[in-house]
């Protein structure tokens, strides 16, 4: 059962990256939206100091990694999803979805990164901060996708996404963004673990949660 389900998750995750690639537009206009932003915070700060840039880059991510993944779900026509109930796992889709945000996510990321070391000058620490970002983009692939499945499901989807996404990101925001703060001064370095391992407790956390949810979703 588990390989099969594996299976269809490969299978399927394959589907969904063809899909993306014929509606590549898409994925440009959200290069061009987090390019903007970032081009603007150079107008307006040339100049930050290492704290602000943190909370500013997290931020900028979590805006555009929630424009990115918000149609996820919401694209899928209702046939579509009919037929998927009746060929495969009903987590096989679901996993396909997450590991295409969490791959979507990370693009962003690391655009995002080359893009505001460039213009605004790189992380105090790349490799925390790399560690901090990797857990920071599959905790908001995990939930996002979720959020999308259950907001396709209802009627104002476009407004449910952001009233559900917001009030559930702002902790994984706060704690990436004390984790990072925290790696700027090497007498927090045991409170930087602590945050790294609480990032990784806190997405596992997410990963059983929405799975027990999906399915009550899926049979909808």
């Amino acid at each position: 059962m588990e390989i099969g389900l594996i299976r269809q998750v490969a299978v399927l995750f394959l589907k969904e990256v063809q899909i993306e690639w014929r509606n590549r537009f898409a994925i440009n206009g959200i290069a061009v939206q987090l390019l903007s932003s970032v081009f603007i915070c150079y107008l307006l700060f040339p100049h930050l100091e290492l704290h602000t840039w943190n909370a500013l880059f997290l931020l900028i991510m979590l805006f555009t990694i929630t424009n990115a993944i918000a149609r996820s779900f919401a694209s899928e026509s209702p046939g579509r999803m009919l037929y998927y109930h009746s060929i495969s796992h009903p987590l096989a889709l679901f996993f396909a979805k997450v590991l295409l945000n969490t791959l979507l996510a990370g693009s962003i990321a690391i655009l995002g990164y080359i893009t505001f070391s460039i213009l605004l000058g790189p992380a105090a620490h790349e490799f925390v901060f790399t560690g901090i970002l990797i857990l920071f983009c599959v905790g908001c692939g995990l939930l996002l996708s979720a959020i999308s499945a259950i907001s396709a499901k209802s009627r104002g989807g476009n407004l449910l996404m952001p009233v559900l996404s917001f009030p559930l990101l702002i902790p994984l925001l706060l704690i990436c963004v004390g984790a990072a703060n925290r790696s700027l001064d090497p007498a927090y370095s045991d409170s930087l673990w602590t945050d790294l391992a609480l990032l990784t407790l806190l997405n596992t956390l997410i990963l059983v949660l929405v799975t027990l949810l999906y399915r009550f979703v899926w049979q909808e």
